[in-house]
């Protein structure tokens, strides 16, 4: 069974969950790219089938943040983006049709950024599938 479109890549590289206006039928580096933003945005527990796969970057939301100190969340995303890539690169190893456009070689944590609100964290990372497309990102 294909997979939907839901989300959209702004210009600045900006990545928004948001289905384009026409479903799409999705491939490619886009699929990859989707399976990056899900498992980055769900929390373990979420799935009964696979209660420790997820993130869990959502729960860092509403943790104390130090603006002009951020190491420690530069460390909690770092660990959460290696667990998500160890996890990817595992479940992919079962599956037999997808292009190596569509799976996963490196996800690497680029930078976080606290914004001008104390709840405003942007996390840029790259994406980078077994056909060597590097996708930069953020969310």
């Amino acid at each position: 069974m294909e997979d939907f479109k839901v989300f959209t890549i702004e210009e600045d590289g900006r990545v928004i969950l948001r289905p384009p206006p026409l479903p799409e039928k999705i491939k490619g580096k886009d699929k990859l790219i989707q399976i990056v933003l899900l498992a980055l945005l769900t929390n373990p527990g979420r799935n009964v089938n696979y209660p420790e796969r997820g993130s869990g970057l959502p729960s860092l939301v509403g943790s104390n943040i130090d603006p002009s100190d951020p190491t420690e969340l530069l460390a909690d995303v770092s660990e959460r983006i290696e667990k998500i890539r160890d996890e990817i690169i595992d479940a992919q190893s079962t599956l037999k049709n997808e292009t190596p456009s569509e799976r996963l070689r490196d996800l690497i944590l680029l930078n976080v950024d606290v914004g001008e609100q104390i709840d405003d964290v942007f996390v840029k990372f790259r994406v980078v599938s077994e056909a060597g497309d590097e996708i930069d990102l953020t969310a």
